[in-house]
């Protein structure tokens, strides 16, 4: 058996810990937080390796694992000093799981664990050393664990945080391209749409028929992908692209409309 360093008082709370039965539903609310971060099967990432890497050095021991426990098994994001990337989940404890995965360990056997939690504490998964060999008191160690553990949370938010940001940037982009199709009269129209003004006053202001008003309006909506004008409204102002910004008006010349 694994000698398991894990004193409940000096690692975070969780709503479902490693070794806890869980709610179907509350297993559920907490399999879509874990897919939310889209971090399992992904590719192994410096910043995860270095925190793992960083465990095994404090603790003197030669393996570390980063891993988040999912339906029914436990993958490893890193897996310091081990090939293996995943292993079975027997019910909801992992520590059964990763004494089968150690082998045939002797009793004395080292490993202490610290969860993984989101901030409304769900947990995501565990931060562990493991050592075949045996440990001397190690317990002062415990709450640099837990720090790294909340580092290793920390990374799990800014790495969501810059793929939402890469993904607004890429549909900005692919909006402002929309926009940039559109002829210069249709840009006129559109921002007067977006202002809310009828196709009436739209073609007295602009000295043009109500109908090639309509018509621009149809071929504005295809070209942007818009739906209907309120979603129009929303492509041009709520994706933060102000019709001031984009489509600045010059005078008309009444002469040449």
């Amino acid at each position: 058996m694994l000698h398991r360093v894990h004193p409940a008082a000096r690692l975070h709370q969780c709503n479902l810990s490693s070794e806890e039965p869980a709610q179907d539903s509350t297993e559920a609310h907490r399999l879509s937080i874990l897919r939310h971060y889209e971090i399992l099967d992904t590719a192994p990432e410096a910043p995860f390796d270095r925190i793992a890497t960083l465990a095994a050095n404090l603790f003197n021991v030669p393996v570390a694992l980063i891993g988040f426990l999912d339906r029914d098994r436990l993958w490893f994001k890193s897996h310091c000093g081990l090939a293996t990337t995943e292993i079975k989940r027997i019910g909801n404890s992992t520590s059964e799981a990763l004494q089968v995965l150690v082998g045939n360990a002797p009793e004395t056997a080292f490993f202490a664990s610290a969860p993984l939690c989101t901030q409304d504490g769900y947990l995501m998964g565990m931060l562990c050393v493991i050592d075949r060999q045996p440990h001397g008191a190690e317990a002062p160690l415990l709450p640099n664990l837990k720090s790294l553990a909340d580092l290793v949370m920390d990374q799990l938010e800014l790495r969501l945080s810059t793929r939402r940001a890469e993904i607004s940037t890429a549909r900005q982009g692919v909006v402002r391209a929309r926009f940039a199709c559109l002829t210069f009269r249709q840009r006129e129209v559109l921002e007067r749409v977006v202002a809310g003004h009828p196709s009436k006053n739209i073609a007295a202001d602009l000295g043009i028929s109500q109908r090639t008003v309509e018509s621009h309006r149809a071929s504005i909506m295809h070209k942007t992908g818009a739906k209907s004008i309120p979603a129009l409204a929303q492509l041009a102002l709520a994706e933060g692209i102000g019709a001031h910004e984009l489509l600045p008006l010059r005078p008309i010349d009444r002469k040449n409309a």
